[in-house]
């Protein structure tokens, strides 16, 4: 019987997959084993390539084409093919040492763990930086559950781990962007057994065209299903250790500078989760930032949009707001409702560049453009808009005299930030 399986998910890795392949082929583990490379649409050399590997190994590699379905999907279609009594990843950009296989194997039966896991070396191409990022203060052998969860680095991930074929049986992967966040941890805690080998035999290469490189990709938002996923689906006894987990894990998020367009949803999640009284949280050196947070005051998530505007594009770059357009001749309505549940309102054709999480976490705000007011964020019953609802005219042209000259308005912008579409230019711009 093949002992291991691994998993190669690829997609557009003309530059890289050979360096993957070899890795893998050059093992010394001296028992049978099959490398699954899973063409995942490729519309560059990448299928090529695997298949060229094939036809000089083809005791050893199996090439799999399908339409572009994302990594989880084509892992998932490696996993039915998957003969092995265990199984392992690898990313089709990164690559491993030559003892990768044989180590976690000997590993994982000497210790009869359901996974075995392995520390791993980091590689920032475009910080030119790299290292060895050590999962655990801890020797070889079995490791607390609980432990790796809530401390251990690389955790959460797919590929630096060897994995009981049984364990495939009951879990797949989702069709989304950070599969791994959201299924590995829930694996994790139904485990009765984990091992480790504190040994850096998994070498990950962060480049350009990394899958969550680019921030501004609407896709991103899946972060947040992974992370209400990674809690819910985790084991009864490991509960508090994955809110820890993925607490930690935000509040990383809440001050890396790309995710900043994803702000207030990251807020959001952190106060609908409830995890004041979580005891590890409560005794945790994250409590004040989670109770700072946790009492955040944002934006509501209403969306107003003139009829003429680029509204499906504002679409694209939501998550799940409350969408409304509106005529300007009834503004009366409209800022009536504004009045009483807050909202965003987008005047003229602005065009999204990004989601705005970043803007319904400032507070109230305007955005002019040549002394017009383009753009308008304000919390339910600010005194803002009581007084446009009552001064006679158009109630734009009164926001263009505020917005012209606001030091005249101090008292009634007393909490309003005044911006330019020249400082938003990351966020949106005029169509």
């Amino acid at each position: 019987m093949t002992e291991i399986s691994i998993i190669v998910a690829a997609y557009n890795e003309e530059k890289l997959l050979a360096r993957c392949l070899t890795s893998l082929i050059k093992q010394d583990f001296n028992q049978d084993y099959e490398i699954i490379v899973v063409d995942d649409g490729s519309q560059d050399q990448t299928l090529e390539i695997a298949q060229a590997f094939q036809a000089k190994n083809r005791n050893k590699i199996k090439v799999i084409h399908q339409t572009n379905q994302g990594q989880g999907l084509a892992r998932n279609t490696g996993l039915k093919q998957a003969k092995g009594k265990f199984i392992g990843f690898t990313d089709a950009d990164d690559w491993v040492e030559p003892n990768y296989l044989s180590t976690l194997y000997r590993n994982i039966n000497k210790y009869q763990s359901d996974i075995a896991v392995c520390d791993v070396h980091k590689v920032w191409v475009e910080e030119s930086y790299e290292q060895d990022v050590r999962s655990l203060p801890s020797t070889e052998g079995l490791i607390d559950i609980a432990q790796y969860i809530t401390e251990a680095q690389n955790n959460s991930y797919s590929w630096n781990k060897l994995y009981r074929r049984e364990i495939w049986h009951k879990y797949h992967f989702k069709q989304m962007v950070y599969e791994d966040l959201d299924l590995i941890i829930p694996i994790i805690s139904h485990c009765h057994k984990l091992s480790y080998v504190p040994e850096p035999l998994y070498n990950y290469y962060k480049h350009a065209s990394s899958t969550t490189t680019s921030y501004r990709n609407p896709r991103l938002f899946d972060i947040f299903t992974a992370y209400r996923d990674l809690i819910s689906n985790c084991a009864p006894k490991y509960r508090e250790a994955a809110e820890y987990d993925a607490l930690k894990r935000m509040l990383i998020n809440l001050t890396t500078p790309g995710f900043r367009y994803y702000l207030a949803y990251f807020i959001e999640l952190l106060q609908q989760l409830n995890l004041g009284d979580n005891d590890l949280i409560k005794s945790s050196k994250f409590y004040p930032d989670y109770q700072y947070y946790n009492q955040f005051e944002l934006l509501p998530r209403n969306f107003y949009c003139e009829e003429n505007n680029n509204l499906t594009d504002w679409l694209i770059y939501q998550n799940n707001e409350r969408f409304k357009t509106f005529a300007i001749n009834n503004s009366t309505q409209l800022l009536t409702e504004v009045l009483h549940k807050g909202g965003v309102i987008v005047f003229e054709s602005l065009k999204p560049q990004s989601p705005i999480g970043y803007l319904r976490a400032t507070g109230n705000f305007i955005v002019i453009d040549n002394n017009n007011c383009v753009m308008l964020g304000i919390k339910p019953f600010h005194p803002l808009i009581n007084y446009l609802i009552h001064q006679n005219g158009d109630f734009l042209v009164n926001l263009k005299q505020i917005a012209s000259n606001p030091q005249n308005y101090a008292q009634l912008l007393f909490d309003v930030k005044i911006s330019t579409l020249t400082e938003l230019q990351n966020f949106v711009l005029l169509a």
